[in-house]
């Protein structure tokens, strides 16, 4: 009775701890699968402009540099050789 009377919560215990290691290998399992979910590919050669719903992609030219002005939601994309000299932006 004296042995017994140590063992009263070892039955219990045993059944909290075999949850928990269930609880963390689900979540563990369940966390690898969302990090691991395919993701949309995206175009290396392509710019994808969101603005508000509308999407508009434009290519990109490595030789080339990209300006992108937005005025009262209209894009305008212009291009000029890299070693050409630019202007600044408008204020």
């Amino acid at each position: 009775s004296k042995d017994k009377s140590y063992d009263v919560y070892a039955t219990w215990f045993r059944v909290l701890s075999i949850g928990q290691i269930l609880f963390v290998l689900v979540g563990v399992i369940g966390l690898c699968t969302f990090i691991k979910s395919p993701k949309p590919a995206a175009d290396p050669s392509c710019l994808r402009l969101k603005v508000g719903g509308d999407e508009l992609d434009y290519p990109i030219e490595s030789d080339k540099n990209l300006t992108i002005e937005i005025e009262n939601g209209n894009i305008k994309f212009s291009t000029t050789p890299q070693n050409a000299p630019t202007t600044p932006p408008r204020k």
